[in-house]
């Protein structure tokens, strides 16, 4: 193996699932009104259209990745947005590596939040965790270095364990 190209993380879909649906129903309600309006009697056919189009946006919201990929032979790495297989993002020239860590990682979600009357967001008190692993690619000089993945203490043990063969620097859990 002389690359590697995997899952960076999954985004927290209770907070993102809305977004599908808002830019769903954004493509599919326009069109809809539009054509009652314009063309009563083609108002099926573009029905089917914006059901296409809505399905493909909803499709592609709930679907959508981050990806880390890396190519030591060629020193760069990228990280990207995968969404209906294409991949968003451009390389980066990649750093001495001096060693890869991976060690527990959490994350809290405001999951609602109200407009109060001078616009300022108010958290609504429902909060979600979610408990992780996080692959690092430890770098001279950088706090944090580059993220490489987050997952599940297996998964992440094993794509460490890949990261380090791969640069030939050795696996150190935090």
């Amino acid at each position: 193996m002389n690359n590697y190209d995997g899952v960076l993380q999954h985004p927290f879909l209770v907070e993102h699932w809305y977004k599908g649906f808002v830019a769903a129903m954004a493509a599919w309600l326009p069109v809809f009104f539009l054509a009652a309006w314009m063309i009563p009697d083609y108002i099926s056919l573009c029905i089917d259209f914006a059901s296409l189009i809505s399905a493909a946006i909803l499709a592609a919201a709930l679907t959508q990745y981050e990806g880390f990929e890396l190519q030591p032979q060629a020193a760069r790495y990228r990280t990207y947005t995968w969404v209906l297989g294409l991949r968003f993002k451009k390389w980066q020239q990649l750093p001495p590596v001096n060693y890869i860590a991976f060690r527990p990682y959490n994350r809290s979600y405001n999951l609602a939040t109200a407009i109060v009357n001078n616009g300022d967001p108010v958290n609504l008190g429902l909060v979600a965790n979610d408990s992780k692993w996080q692959v690092l690619l430890s770098i001279a000089g950088s706090p944090i270095g580059i993220v490489a993945a987050c997952a599940a203490e297996k998964k992440a043990s094993l794509i460490a364990a890949i990261l380090g063969e791969l640069l030939g620097v050795k696996v150190i859990a935090q």
